[in-house]
This record gives structure tokens, C-alpha cells and sequence, in this order.
């Protein structure tokens, strides 16, 4: 009796939504939920003009889903034409010079040309309709001026690749699928990444443009050090591999940048199309670009200095250490993160610079007390000898330093 119930309210509901009439007879009764199906597949259902989706599972329970709107050209206009299934970012296959698109949820995508130039636009989900009459979706991207650039046909299954047209001459792999295909186990191998780096940002108003915000070096031990451009102090730390896990249990390896050993800073895939470009994150917002040997700008100033009691020490990344005792117990220490003049004359020190006095006990321990963290200097060399302005207490201002190692 219970199942003549419910067939019964299966058939009903089918009637009711498709508008058709039916005798119902002890046959009927006996197959009512098998004609339902019949009757529900068949049908073009509508709820408030909305298209619906309507079946009957194993269990006889009814499923109501919304379908897809399109006007009267086909094109999808229902939340089911949101793009957040094709949302991130895709790098281009198969090819030398290979683009990177980014698309967004809204609508809005972004192609970033190898080397620069930037593509901006936006996407639609459009129908095109076959010889039979069947309806085939696209993703449609238009440039700014509106016209059409190209179109990616819309899969029912999570896509991680798009191809172009009806030939595929473009081909484009989600960036997580790419980095997972690129990534061998040499790839993962910290020595990719030893040497010397410029840090860079991309530009917030073009993204076409990405500035140098300071510089990297990654050595074979798997530490690195880090030196801001805008003259905060030096940052080290150790660089592990770690993955990224994608719901369809796939994992992708990436190299972590932790602060210390123990606060993430930054992470970049390790199957890059360059080995001389990595990109950090999803949206590839900064980057690593290596530098070539006889390209750092500090050469002239590496090395230690010396004048009286006061010595300079500069580093390969324009990290600057003076120490200038006041007695056998007693040291002041400056510290500095310079970056290179554009004229290339000097190296500055915009602000962050650091003042620490030092006091040492007969017992060997020491007491340290910050005096200033907002200092600026210049060094500049002129005629081999090394000058230190001094923008906070002017200290040095009288002084010529000697290179002595």
C-alpha cells in the first residue's frame, strides 16, 4: 500500500508540472513511477518562466534543479552562466613565447604576454547552434575595444584545459594542472633555485610592468636571504618543498619560502615554463628574475672598509653593517638594507636603518639597546675611498673609509 502512495504522489507530481492527463488503472498503478520518469524526461518543464531540471532517483523521491536561460541568440543568462568555473589563472601550452590568462569570476580576464604587454577584456558564455539544432556552449572573450578574440568551448566536466575554436590551435593549462605537468623530480631539486635574484612586484595600474622590490639569494644548503628595496633590514630564512592538494587528490610541489625557519613568507611552483623566471602564487603578482654574475650593481662597494675605530662592512645585496666602538666594552652598531642609485653615483638607505649600542660585561654577556630604527645614510666611492652620510646624526659625515679586504 505504501508504494501504491507514493507512486501514486510521483505520478501526480509529473502530471502537475508537465500539464498532461492521464487514466489511471490498476496497470497504471503498478507502473506509475516508470511512467512519471517517461513523462518527466520528455517534458519541457517551467517553474515562474525558469526552465527545470526534474527526475526521480531510486528511492522515488523527486529532484527539482534549475536549468539554463538563454535569450533569444542562445547566450546563457541564468546563474548557471557564472564563470567561476573556468575563474584562475591558465598558462599557454605548446608554444616558445606562451601567455598567461587570467580570468575572473566576474567576467574580466587579463593576458600577460612573455616579456610584456597585456591583453584586457571580458568573457561570455555564449551558445552556437548546430545543423541538427543542437546547441553548443562557448566561452567567448572580448577585448576591450569588443571584438571577439577567441572562444574555448564549455566542457560539463571540471576543465583544466582550454583549446580554442573548432581546431584547438591554442591550447591552455589551468596553472596548478601546468605546474603538476611541467614538474619532474629534477624539479624539485633545491639547486634550481640557488644564485641570485631580482625580487619584483607587479605594477597595481599595469600589469604589464613589474618593479624591482629588492633581491634574493638562495643558497645550495636550502637557506636565503632577502633584502627589501624600500631600506627595511635583511630577512632570512630556509626554503622547503611543500604541495598544493587539488580536490581531485593531485598534488603539486612547490618551493616554500619560510621567514626563520618558521613564518611562510612566499611559495612558487616548481615546474616553470623559464628557469630563469619563477612566479610566486596563484596570480603570479610577484617574481623571481635571476640575476647574471656580472649584473650586481654593488660590485665597487663589497668588501670591508676601514677609518679609525670605525669600520663598514657591505654586502653583496647592499646589506650594510658599521661598527664604531667607544671603548674595549662598549660598540655601536648601524644597520642598513641600500638599494643602488639609477645614475649609479651612490648607495641609499630610504629609511629602516637601524642603531643598536652594544655593552659588553667582564663576564662576557652582553646588553643591547635599540636607540633608532628610522635612519637614512648614502655611501658613494669616490677615488676608491668610501663615504658614509649619515641622514640621522650625520656621524660619518667628515670620514673616508679604506677597502681593506
Amino acid at each position: 500500500m505504501k508504494k501504491q502512495v507514493i507512486a501514486i504522489a510521483i505520478l501526480s507530481a509529473a502530471i502537475y508540472l508537465t500539464g498532461c492527463s492521464i487514466n489511471i488503472n490498476d496497470e497504471t498503478m503498478s507502473n506509475a513511477a516508470d511512467i512519471a520518469v517517461s513523462m518527466l524526461d520528455d517534458a519541457d518543464i517551467k517553474v515562474n518562466g525558469q526552465p527545470v531540471d526534474v527526475t526521480v532517483d531510486s528511492n522515488g523521491d523527486v529532484n527539482v534543479s534549475l536549468g539554463q536561460t538563454t535569450d533569444q541568440n542562445g547566450n546563457v543568462t541564468s546563474a548557471s552562466a557564472d564563470l567561476k568555473d573556468i575563474a584562475g589563472t591558465w598558462n599557454e601550452a605548446d608554444t616558445l613565447d606562451s601567455r598567461t590568462l587570467t580570468i575572473k569570476a566576474d567576467g574580466s580576464y587579463s593576458l600577460a604576454f612573455k616579456g610584456s604587454g597585456t591583453q584586457n577584456g571580458t568573457v561570455k558564455l555564449e551558445a552556437s547552434e548546430n545543423p541538427d539544432g543542437s546547441k553548443v556552449f562557448w566561452y567567448n572573450f572580448y577585448d576591450a575595444e569588443g571584438k571577439i578574440w577567441t572562444g574555448f568551448r564549455k566542457s560539463d566536466s571540471p576543465q583544466n584545459d582550454l583549446y580554442s575554436g573548432q581546431d584547438g590551435a591554442m591550447h591552455f593549462v589551468r596553472a596548478a594542472a601546468a605546474a603538476a605537468q611541467n614538474t619532474s623530480s629534477g624539479e624539485t631539486d633545491i639547486r634550481n633555485l640557488v644564485g641570485e635574484w631580482n625580487y619584483q612586484e607587479q605594477d597595481p595600474q599595469n600589469g604589464e610592468v613589474y618593479n624591482n622590490a629588492g633581491f634574493v639569494t638562495v643558497n645550495a644548503d636550502s637557506t636565503y636571504s632577502f633584502q627589501p628595496s624600500n631600506g627595511s633590514a635583511l630577512k632570512k630564512g630556509t626554503v622547503k618543498i611543500e604541495y598544493d592538494e587539488f580536490s581531485d587528490g593531485s598534488k603539486v610541489p612547490f618551493f616554500a619560502f619560510y621567514e626563520n625557519g618558521s613564518t611562510f613568507w612566499n611559495g612558487t611552483y616548481c615546474g616553470q615554463n623559464d628557469k630563469d623566471i619563477f612566479y610566486f602564487g596563484n596570480g603570479g603578482t610577484q617574481r623571481m628574475v635571476r640575476k647574471d654574475g656580472d649584473e650586481n650593481p654593488f660590485d665597487e662597494y663589497i668588501g670591508t672598509w676601514q677609518c679609525d675605530r670605525c669600520s663598514i662592512r657591505i654586502g653583496d645585496l647592499g646589506f650594510v653593517e658599521i661598527h664604531w666602538a667607544d671603548s674595549a666594552s662598549e660598540d655601536n652598531v648601524w644597520e642598513y638594507g641600500c638599494t643602488y642609485s639609477e645614475d649609479g653615483t651612490y648607495m641609499e638607505c630610504l629609511g629602516g636603518g637601524k642603531l643598536t649600542h652594544i655593552v659588553k660585561a667582564a663576564d662576557g654577556t652582553e646588553t643591547r639597546t635599540e636607540v633608532y630604527n628610522d635612519g637614512t645614510a648614502k655611501f658613494s666611492v669616490r677615488g676608491g675611498t668610501l663615504f658614509w652620510q649619515d641622514g640621522k646624526e650625520h656621524k660619518g659625515d667628515q670620514m673616508g673609509f679604506q677597502k681593506i679586504s
